[in-house]
This record gives structure tokens, C-alpha cells and sequence, in this order.
């Protein structure tokens, strides 16, 4: 039997005093097995199941989980069943930028440029039948009706034009917008834009709504056309080599533009002044432990802070899977059930740690 908590109203710091004693930690419930979370920094994980070499990063696989509570461990001899440490900040992921460098490509219409977009200098280079678009990334914008918005930094080069231009599939034709970094004006189609002093260039932002769904990501192009204001979406024209301008912290949210979150890679996700919080990512995988014969009452909590629990049989032999959700942030096994008040403290304590 599983119960989700749409969450148990948090209870007062004075309550819990009373209840369970003040500065509680989950330790109190007496647990069996803890995870305790998987902050690599504690040292209870290991990539493979016999324990050779630490999980230090994200994107690691995990094979060995030791308890925060006692001795016990959670094994997966099986490589491929292993679930993934996983790095964000504390909320979850807000930026769907696939990553923050554009690896080199080739194409017929358009180039990329192999750049660092934390703080990329970007450069026109000459092509005669080519869009000079040096930025295209596939992003899954949601169902119709999603607002998305497109923001970053600019500052100007030689070139001073910056066209962000979205993809006909889901946005319909002719969504895209000019940004003039000399002028600090924009000439948007079918959106709407902003544009505000940032530092010593703007931020810069675009904002559509959907109008299809797609069975695949759309496509979103950041492109320089050649100084051009006025210009059409994504043109094809002869590029001026070597004229280039600055762009940086590409960050892709739907609805209304958030703070900036560096897409280090699917896995790897940091945000300025937000703890990090630690999970794994399971896609199919299970990680046991093998209990002592008898009954437990297991719960478990996302990366977001939703809680839940189920109930639990050990033969004293079979693992039982901790992996309980597709992205678990933290796993506490009790013998026999958790009782109200218990659950109200747990709740309390997880909520405090993943809940914004």
C-alpha cells in the first residue's frame, strides 16, 4: 500500500518541541536504513556495488548507498541498473537550455560555433547562402497555449544586431524579434520583448505563445543579421568574418523569465545563491537493501518535496528497492509504521530542505 502526502500542514517548531523534542532529526524515528539524502560530500556513495571508487559528481552512477543510520547498504551489482546522482538547486530545474555549449556543426542553414554560452564571444563568418544563425538548440516548449520565454545578457561588438528567432512548428511563422545593443530598442513579430541595461550591455528577453504540438522539440535560433534592425526572420545573407558581439546566460523558462540557472548538463544544474540538493535520477533502476525478516513502513521524498510512504515485507533475504520515485532526494525505512506526529515531523524536516 503507497500514501502520498499532498503534505501534512507543517507543524510549528513549538509542536514539534513538544512532540519529539527540540532540534529533531530523522534519527529520532529510530530507522533502520536512512539515506540520509546524497550530498557526495557525506561519503556513504560509491559508483560501483563492491564499493571501490566514491561518487563525487554528478552524473555518476551509483551502486552502493550506505545508510545514515546504522550499517546497512544498498547494492546494485548490475551496471546497467544503477540510478544517477543528479546536482540541482534547491525548487528543481526552471532553464530547459539543453546545455550551455554550442558544439561545432555544419548544416545548410546554419553554423555553429563550438562556443562557451556562460560568457561566449560570437563571430560572424562569411557565407554567401547560409543563414548565419550561431545558436540552435531543440527545447520541448510544451502544449499549446504555453507561454515560453528566451532571455540573456548582449553586449555589443562590431556587430550590434541579435535576432532571436523560434521555430515554425510550435510558435506558428514569423515569431522572432531585433534586438539593437546600440540603441537598446527591439522590433519584435508575433511576441513580445524587453530590453534593460545588464552591466556594461542588456538583458535581453523574448516571450511567445505556442500554437502546435508536436510530436519533438521545437527549434530556437539566436542569430546576428548583419546589423540589420529591420531584418527578416533568420535571412540568408553574406556574414562579415570576424564581426562578432557578446552573449551569455541563455536561460529558457516557461512562462515568465526566471533567475538564471547554469545548465552544466542534464545532470548538473546551479543557480547563484540556491543550495544545490542532490538526488538520483531513476530511469528504470532499482537499488535493494536486504531488512531483516518483518514489516516496515517506508518513506521517501522527491527533489520538490512531495512525500510519500508505503508499506513494506521483508523475507530477510530479497532486497527492497529505496528507489521510490523518479527523482528521490531522500529514503528513511522505520520497523513496523510511522505514527501521525511522526510523519508530521518527517514531513516538517524534508519540506524545510526541498521545498522553496
Amino acid at each position: 500500500m503507497t500514501s502520498l502526502s499532498m503534505g501534512l500542514s507543517p507543524v510549528s517548531p513549538v509542536v514539534l518541541g513538544a512532540q519529539i523534542g527540540a532540534g529533531w532529526r530523522p534519527d529520532a524515528l529510530s530507522p533502520v536504513f536512512r539515506a540520509g539524502g546524497f550530498d557526495p560530500a557525506a561519503h556513504r556513495l560509491w559508483q560501483e556495488h563492491t564499493g571501490v571508487t566514491p561518487a563525487m559528481a554528478a552524473g555518476q552512477t551509483i551502486g552502493r548507498l550506505r545508510s545514515a543510520s546504522g550499517s546497512l547498504l544498498a547494492l546494485q551489482p548490475t551496471p546497467a541498473a544503477r540510478p544517477l546522482l543528479v546536482r540541482w538547486p534547491k525548487g528543481g530545474r526552471r532553464n530547459l537550455m539543453p546545455g550551455q555549449t554550442e558544439a561545432p556543426s555544419t548544416g545548410v542553414n546554419w553554423d555553429g560555433y563550438g562556443v562557451d554560452l556562460i560568457d561566449g564571444a560570437l563571430t560572424e563568418k562569411a557565407v554567401a547562402t547560409e543563414h548565419n544563425a550561431f545558436v540552435r538548440q531543440m527545447v520541448p516548449f510544451g502544449p499549446v497555449g504555453t507561454a515560453a520565454t528566451i532571455s540573456m545578457t548582449a553586449r555589443r561588438g562590431a556587430a550590434f544586431v541579435l535576432q532571436i528567432a523560434l521555430g515554425s512548428q510550435w510558435f506558428g511563422s514569423a515569431k522572432f524579434a531585433n534586438f539593437n545593443l546600440e540603441t537598446g530598442t527591439a522590433r519584435a513579430t508575433g511576441c513580445t520583448t524587453s530590453i534593460t541595461p545588464e552591466g556594461e550591455g542588456w538583458l535581453i528577453s523574448l516571450t511567445a505563445t505556442t500554437t502546435a504540438e508536436p510530436g519533438s522539440g521545437a527549434p530556437f535560433a539566436i542569430a546576428l543579421v548583419n546589423n540589420n534592425p529591420e531584418a527578416a526572420r533568420v535571412p540568408a545573407y553574406a556574414g562579415i568574418e570576424g564581426r562578432g558581439l557578446q552573449i551569455g546566460r541563455i536561460n529558457i523558462n516557461i512562462g515568465a523569465r526566471a533567475g538564471y540557472q547554469r545548465v552544466i548538463s542534464a545532470t548538473e544544474i546551479t543557480e547563484t545563491g540556491v543550495p544545490d540538493r542532490w538526488h538520483l535520477l531513476d530511469d528504470g533502476d532499482s537499488l535493494p537493501v536486504v531488512l531483516p525478516a518483518g514489516g516496515y513502513e517506508l518513506a521517501f521524498v522527491t527533489h520538490l518535496g512531495a512525500v510519500s510512504y508505503t508499506s513494506v515485507t521483508s523475507d530477510g533475504t530479497a532486497g527492497i528497492d529505496v528507489l521510490r520515485a523518479d527523482r528521490l532526494a531522500d529514503v528513511l525505512i522505520k520497523a513496523g509504521s510511522l505514527s501521525t506526529p511522526e510523519k508530521a515531523a518527517l514531513e516538517t524536516y524534508w519540506h524545510a530542505k526541498h521545498t522553496l
